[in-house]
């Protein structure tokens, strides 16, 4: 079976990446122009590329994913806020709900305190 070897010009993509996730300034980009020639797509101060097709910045990103702690690609909004992936956004729901459920719970405590003074029972309530 023959290796087949993918180029720019095989390829023929509008917009493409490059990035070493072992050099954390290895970012670079290229899109097509109107001319069909690749141009580099300028960087902006931090080294982030801007990614026009989904308007959202891309840069490098140091975390956990897949178990894996190493420089990864994340896309940033325009704001330069982290787009969260599905997981993340799953697990910051969870942690907001708990902490919802946490002030509901130390709101009923101190109801029901303040009603045992005033010689109630906060069951009588529920």
């Amino acid at each position: 079976m023959r290796k087949r070897i993918f180029t720019k010009r095989s390829l023929k993509l509008g917009t493409y990446y490059v990035f070493d996730p072992f050099d954390r300034n290895s970012l670079q980009g290229w899109r097509l122009n109107n001319k069909m020639k690749y141009e580099e797509i300028a960087a902006n101060e931090k080294g982030w590329l801007l990614c026009e097709s989904v308007d959202l910045w891309l840069a490098p990103w140091e975390g956990v994913m897949k178990r894996q702690t190493a420089h990864w690609l994340r896309f940033y909004d325009k704001n330069e806020n982290l787009v969260l992936l599905p997981s993340e956004e799953a697990q910051q729901e969870a942690q907001l709900a708990q902490q919802e459920a946490q002030l509901a719970q130390e709101k009923y405590e101190r109801l029901a305190t303040r009603l045992r003074e005033l010689g109630e029972n906060p069951q009588d309530y529920l």
